[in-house]
């Protein structure tokens, strides 16, 4: 575990960042940290586990893809034993459907990468305020009464729309049910209350995204994280060409310089593992697969 915190001024909250990508991870922390508050980090989901039920936290900033737990699996095993401890997901997966089901297992807020900067900073307040005003409400105030009559402002806070538009208690960001998800390829729905997750399909390749699995019809390959996060925004555009730089933003979550040999290195894998064919390279516009 890694403690930042910011030495001009007192820390106003403790919060843990669980992320097992190091440049996002680093990234986050400096700048909650330079916002004045306490940071801890773990780098996969059984550390994120335990250090957020040891106690202390005022919010825990969650990713869904790591290589050892699902984020899904995270936040239920958290919420169990910490049922009001807010959650606000940090991830890659854009999709309505990921979004709605955080949220009702009790997610306070989905913040989907690449992001700014600002916004999240503007999210981790709105949510650690919100649950500031929830602890100071009076014993036995009913929130939605308090709401609904405008006598409390912690009331009326849990129901209104809050910055990021995705509190617990209000609809999506997308205002859309699973069921009304566009997607930009075949999405074969095998969540259940495991979490064991879906089928994305592309042509003859299939991806497995609760397992990090891919395969092109030689059999399942297991894929590293960043390896099944380029794989899947590749698959999400259908066959068209992709380019570097959104593939940087998307995949990685932050600008990289113009001279960043990142994504040759992650499809070089890719090909290795599923084929050299699988992918190929559009020169001056990014990849694309070949099915």
């Amino acid at each position: 575990m890694i403690t930042v915190q910011a030495a001009c001024k007192p820390a106003s909250a403790r919060i843990l960042v669980v992320d097992d990508e190091p440049l996002v991870r680093d990234f986050v922390s400096r700048a909650l940290a330079r916002a004045g508050y306490a940071i801890d980090f773990a780098s996969d989901g059984a550390g994120g586990v335990r250090l957020a039920v040891s106690g202390g936290y005022s919010l825990v900033i969650l990713d869904l893809v790591m290589p050892d737990m699902d984020g899904r699996a995270v936040l239920t095993q958290i919420l169990r034993q910490l049922p009001g401890l807010p959650i606000l997901i940090l991830s890659c997966m854009a999709d309505v459907t990921t979004k709605v089901e955080c949220l009702e297992l009790g997610a306070q807020d989905y913040v989907t990468k690449p992001f700014s900067l600002a916004e999240l900073i503007a999210r981790v307040r709105a949510r650690l305020r919100d649950a500031s005003q929830h602890d100071s409400a009076p014993l036995g105030a009913s929130a939605s009464g308090a709401s609904q009559h405008g006598a409390s402002p912690s009331g009326a806070s849990q129901h209104s729309a809050s910055p990021s538009g995705a509190s617990q208690h209000s609809a999506s960001p997308s205002g859309a049910s699973p069921n009304g998800a566009s997607q930009r390829s075949d999405v074969i729905g095998l969540r259940d209350a495991r979490f064991h997750g879906e089928l994305v399909r592309t042509g003859d390749l299939v991806l497995d995204v609760g397992r990090l699995v891919a395969d092109s019809g030689q059999g399942p390959v297991a894929l590293t994280r960043l390896e099944f996060l380029l794989l899947r925004e590749l698959m999400e555009h259908g066959g068209r060409s992709v380019p570097k730089e959104q593939l940087l933003a998307s995949v990685w979550g932050l600008d990289f310089g113009p001279g960043s040999n990142v994504v040759d290195v992650c499809i070089g894998r890719l090909r290795s593992k599923l084929g050299f064919d699988l992918i190929k390279t559009v020169r001056g516009e990014g990849y694309q697969l070949t099915f």
